[in-house]
């Protein structure tokens, strides 16, 4: 589910060059476990694989298990707030009430944007405050309590999801939607929230895709994939790609919208058939299974 219908295997690290699922990563690994895999050019651990706390985890030292999975890292009188992160001094910032100056990414559109972008948009003095600056002062948020490489790691991880999210989703959603959009106005009837794919995309970017991105950001694993990647895969399958068929039935043989007709079929067809959704017709590339195959074998092999 997670590495094949919810995701690419777009996230490449030295560990996976040739791709592994950020829905994984960021959902399923994070409470069940996964390998934890040292470079050994670098000595470093990867970033897919760590940071990691689930129950099954396999440490690098061949034990099995991380001892946080059921035991909190914190007792609640010290449990960190949104305050901690977004607005509380370190030794290196001071206190903010601008909680969005330590975010780089706006995810609350279609698209993902640079916080100062947005900002920028808005009218904003922080527009004059980069995105990458932001990232990096809640590095220094982070590495108050935590060292360093899993911070970098975390962060990491996360802008998998943001890639996931886009290119699976973001980006041939609108283009499919406004396809349909401009279908469905050869019908003078037709208004914006009319009709169930106006929903279906709606929510499909401003429910699922943003409690995807949002959680990931906040290593919440439960919400990042249940709430996130598993709803986003469900409802594009079982309710937006459907609906898009219907609209093709309804409208093909209206003379008006023969070209716009076309050109949405034009585009589902190439959607469904590139690598992103390629399984859904039953031609994912054999080599995908197999090394998806192989991989299973080998993390199963350490629990016999």
């Amino acid at each position: 589910m997670a590495e094949v219908v919810e995701d690419n295997h777009g996230m490449n690290t030295p560990a996976f060059p040739e791709g592994v699922s950020a829905a994984a990563v960021n959902g399923c690994w994070q409470c069940h476990g996964s390998e934890v895999k040292v470079n050994p050019k670098t000595g470093k651990l990867d970033p897919a694989t760590w940071p990691n706390s689930g129950i099954g985890r396999i440490n690098p030292d061949g034990s099995e298990g991380s001892c946080s999975a059921c035991h909190q890292r914190h007792s609640f009188s010290a449990a960190p707030t949104c305050a901690t992160c977004h607005m509380s001094a370190t030794p290196d910032l001071p206190v903010t009430h601008n909680v969005g100056l330590r975010i780089k990414w706006n995810n609350r559109p279609v698209h993902s944007k640079l916080s100062h972008e947005t900002d920028k948009k808005w009218g904003l003095k922080s527009a004059d405050y980069p995105a990458d600056k932001r990232r990096a002062d809640m590095k220094k948020v982070c590495e108050a309590c935590h060292q360093a490489t899993f911070v970098a790691n975390a962060f990491i991880q996360y802008e998998g999801i943001i890639t996931l999210y886009e290119d699976k989703y973001a980006k041939p959603g609108e283009m499919l939607y406004n396809l349909a959009v401009k279908v469905m106005q050869n019908d003078s009837s037709y208004a914006t929230f009319s009709q169930p794919i106006d929903y279906t995309w709606f929510e499909l970017w401003h429910h699922e895709g943003r409690r995807a991105r949002h959680a990931a950001s906040m290593q919440a694993p439960d919400y990042t994939h249940w709430r996130g990647t598993y709803d986003l895969a469900k409802n594009w399958n079982s309710k937006f790609i459907p609906e898009l068929k219907e609209i093709i039935q309804r409208f093909k043989d209206n003379p008006k919208a023969v070209k716009d007709v076309q050109a949405l079929q034009t585009g589902l067809t190439n959607v469904l058939n590139s690598p992103d959704h390629n399984w859904s017709l039953n031609k994912e590339d054999p080599a995908v299974k197999d090394l998806r195959a192989k991989r299973q074998k080998e993390f199963q092999e350490h629990y016999k």
